[in-house]
């Protein structure tokens, strides 16, 4: 498996959260182990679906993914973009769980590494740093989570709308498009249309924000904190 990754592709792995500074010979065994797999993805393919989702760590080795999550109401409540270099999955590890949480949808053509559950059981009884880094990691996305949780159940429109667009200049940059309706994005940050509506137009009046149709561009971010 080692063969199929570039060299700026393993220096990924060796650096990030989960697998930086492990003992050696740990990841270099856990990708010569024939239970991990490198998978390649098509522009809008899904990786992983509440009916259909592997039980393993993945790591996005190229390419880009959305994150969302469906509503009751049917609609796609965007949660955050995987770019190379994230690792995803740990909602399918170590749980009893029948269902995937999130919706991922590859956005460009992506390859994806994966290690199943079964070889982190037996690599987290050789590796304490592995076990520590994990650990680690499911507390940021705990945090994380807490996070979109305390925007969505903002009293005041206002700042569900400033906390969202802060979201999405982190996740996107300063100009990005949308993936669903005002109407469904009103919906998802828990707010009336009509107050996202006027929101957004009072953000544009004070030169915050610029619109065309779906594409918002961030202006001055200092003014949303």
């Amino acid at each position: 498996m080692r063969d199929l990754l570039t060299e700026k592709e393993i220096r990924l792995l060796q650096n990030s959260a989960i697998f930086a500074s492990l003992e050696e010979g740990v990841l270099e065994g856990m990708l010569e182990d024939e239970r991990t797999r490198i998978s390649r993805y098509e522009k809008g393919e899904s990786v992983y679906e509440p009916e259909e989702y592997s039980r393993s760590l993945a790591f996005l080795l190229e390419g880009s993914a959305r994150v969302t999550m469906h509503s009751d109401s049917g609609s796609q409540l965007p949660l955050r973009i995987l770019r190379q270099g994230d690792c995803f999955g740990v909602a399918a590890l170590f749980n009893d769980g029948e269902k995937y949480v999130t919706h991922i949808e590859v956005r460009q053509e992506t390859r994806i590494l994966f290690f199943p559950e079964s070889l982190l059981l037996e690599t987290f009884d050789l590796s304490p740093r592995l076990t520590l880094n994990y650990i680690r990691f499911q507390a940021g996305r705990i945090r994380f989570l807490n996070q979109r949780i305390g925007l969505l159940a903002g009293s005041d429109s206002r700042d569900s709308l400033n906390s969202w667009l802060l979201r999405m200049r982190e996740e996107e940059g300063d100009e990005f498009t949308l993936g669903i309706s005002y109407s469904e994005l009103a919906r998802s940050l828990n707010i009336s249309r009509s107050s996202l509506y006027r929101g957004l137009e009072e953000l544009e009046q004070k030169n915050v924000i610029a619109r065309r149709g779906h594409t918002i561009q961030i202006k001055n971010a200092s003014r949303l904190q």
